[in-house]
Formats: C-alpha cells, sequence, structure tokens
C-alpha cells in the first residue's frame, strides 16, 4: 500500500508492522496525512520524527489543530504579554525590582530577551507535552501503541524518543482512558467511571512529573546562560543586578516544584474539563455541515486560547509567591 502510494513508513511503524501487522483504516489514514494536501511533507517527517504526535494524529482528526491551537495561542500570548509589559514602565520597574531582591536577572536591555525566549520554549514544549499525554492513541497493530513489537525487536535501543512515548507518552492500560472524559473510540466496552477518575489522578502524576523536570531543565539552562554572561559579557549587565548580593544563585528546585505542583492539579483538571467541553462541541458539529466544522474549530480555539491566558496569570501568580517565600528563607526582604 505505501509503496503504491510513493510513502515510506517510520523505521518503527515498519517494526510494527513486520512483527505484528499495521491496521488498515491506520495506514489509510497515515497514507492521506502524509501523501495528500500541502503539508504532507511536513507531516510525514513530524510522524516520522515524534511518533507520539502521530498517534495521536491517527487517533483524532482535530489532535493536530488543537496542537497547533495550543502552541501558536501560547507563543502569541506571551509576545503580546511582553510587548504589553515592556510599553508599561510601572510594570517594568516592578520587574526589575523583583529579579534584583529574587536572584533572577531581569535587564531592560538584553537579558529579558534570553528569558523571554526560554520561558516560551518550555512553555511550548509543557503545552505540547500535556496536551499529548491526554489524547488518546491510536492502535495500530494488535497491541496499544505497538509496545510488544517495539520490546520483542529491541528497537527501544535507549533511543529518547522511544523512550518518552512508552513511559511518558504511551497509551494508559486498556481499561483506563487517557482523560476523564475521552470517547471509548472503537472499544466495544466503554470506559467504566472508577477507571475514568483514575485517568484524572493518575495523568496528573505523570504530567507533574515531565512539567516538574522540564522547569528544572529549563531553570538549569537559564541559570547557565546568567553563569556565561556574568563571565564573558559582565558589562552587558544593569549596575543595580551587577551588586546584587546573591546574583550567582538563583533557585533551581523550587522553580520546577511549583511547575509539577500547578500542572499536575490545576493544569491536569482544566485540561481535562476542556477535552469534556471539545467532545460535546465535535458531538454537536458532527453532520452539520462544514459552517458547523468550522463554528466548532472556532470554539475550541477560543477555549483553549482563553485557558492558556487565565492559566498562565494563576501561574505567575504561584512562582511570585514561591519567589517571595524563597527569599524570605534566604533572610532577603521580596
Amino acid at each position: 500500500m505505501c509503496s503504491k502510494n510513493g510513502a515510506t513508513l517510520p523505521k518503527d511503524m515498519a517494526d510494527i508492522a513486520d512483527a505484528e501487522g499495521v491496521r488498515v483504516v491506520v495506514m489509510k489514514d497515515f497514507l492521506r496525512y502524509t501523501t495528500s494536501g500541502p503539508l504532507a511533507g511536513f507531516l510525514a517527517w513530524l510522524f516520522a520524527k515524534y511518533p507520539a504526535v502521530r498517534d495521536r494524529a491517527l487517533a483524532d482528526p482535530w489532535f493536530l489543530y488543537k496542537l497547533a491551537v495550543e502552541v501558536l495561542g501560547d507563543v502569541g500570548l506571551a509576545v503580546a504579554g511582553e510587548a504589553t509589559s515592556r510599553n508599561d514602565a510601572s510594570a517594568l520597574d516592578e520587574a526589575e525590582a523583583r529579579s534584583i531582591s529574587h536572584w533572577f536577572p531581569y535587564d531592560r536591555v538584553g537579558v529579558v530577551n534570553a528569558f523571554f525566549l526560554s520561558d516560551v520554549v518550555s512553555s511550548v514544549f509543557l503545552n505540547g507535552a500535556v496536551l499529548t499525554m491526554l489524547s488518546p492513541a491510536v492502535t495500530l497493530g494488535k497491541t496499544p501503541g505497538g509496545r510488544k513489537a517495539l520490546i520483542v525487536k529491541s528497537r527501544i535501543g535507549g533511543r529518547l524518543n522511544h523512550f518518552m512515548r512508552l513511559v511518558f507518552m504511551a497509551q494508559p492500560p486498556g481499561k483506563m482512558p487517557a482523560s476523564i472524559f475521552a470517547k471509548a473510540g472503537h472499544r466495544v466496552i466503554p470506559y467504566a467511571w472508577k477507571w475514568r477518575g483514575l485517568a484524572l489522578l493518575a495523568q496528573g502524576v505523570r504530567i507533574a512529573a515531565v512539567s516538574g523536570a522540564i522547569g528544572f531543565v529549563g531553570q538549569g539552562t537559564s541559570n547557565a546562560v546568567c553563569a556565561l554572561r556574568r563571565k564573558y559579557w559582565s558589562g552587558s549587565y544593569s549596575k543595580a543586578y551587577a551588586e546584587t548580593v546573591r546574583p550567582e544563585s538563583p533557585p533551581l528546585l523550587e522553580p520546577a516544584v511549583e511547575w509539577a505542583l500547578f500542572t499536575g492539579t490545576d493544569a491536569n483538571w482544566r485540561q481535562q474539563a476542556i477535552i469534556g467541553v471539545e467532545r460535546v462541541i465535535e458531538g454537536a458539529a458532527s453532520g452539520g455541515g462544514k459552517v458547523s466544522s468550522i463554528v466548532a474549530r472556532a470554539s475550541s480555539a477560543a477555549i483553549r486560547i482563553a485557558n492558556n491566558a487565565w492559566g498562565g496569570e494563576r501561574f505567575a501568580s504561584r512562582m511570585r509567591r514561591m519567589e517571595d517565600e524563597v527569599a524570605r528563607r534566604h533572610g532577603e526582604s521580596p
């Protein structure tokens, strides 16, 4: 089927096909994505590079749209917020004052650009990971996600992509859905409510673990940038920051813990609630024609962007409280 359509299966899908076969309906959807339309080439690359994304896209026709809304919406909100803050003198003064007392370097010219980019990249990765973990994955062959085939054929091989797919972004056990309001899909027996409730809690733990790791790596990277700048471009800092008592010690663990706690509870619950609302919207739009589909997608985008804006403000408030607490523990006034 692939050779006839001029397509090449990603290596992991080829391994699954050799070991247990790939379902025909899945193969047809894969070919539709990767051989037709203006984005066919990009999707072929994306599906080969990121199996977790591919498995969700093949299970949910709306997944790629939702992922694009999450990523582009988050970037847009970040850029708009940054532009507003840079035009607000009082916001700049407050940010600089807080950063000096809390070790986070703030510079009206240079540092803010580097740290803004770091925050945006971390947030984009986190939003994409959360949506992926809460979305159902297609069953490619006889076993969910082809896990048995990959293990039997020893294709994990320490590759980060397969590790993330099997551990962090793998499809949950057969009785448990990806989220509390997930559709039963091709299942003959609907999900029991006790398993749906367990999904709410279990996915919160997974999301907390992943977001904590992202927060730790992101803050560590930011600290490394600070260290390099102090060593090689110390003159580029403002005089106020250069006179900071402890500029070399931005906290590492506290931001990561804050990320984990917030996303594992607040963000997880909001995302799962959105999935439930979208299920109602998609059900109402099905069979309603092109106009209904456009309205449904616009509604989904509006809900997700509003959630990102509201959630971002809630998270920023928590981080400010965390900074105050850390500063007090080190004997500095907030």
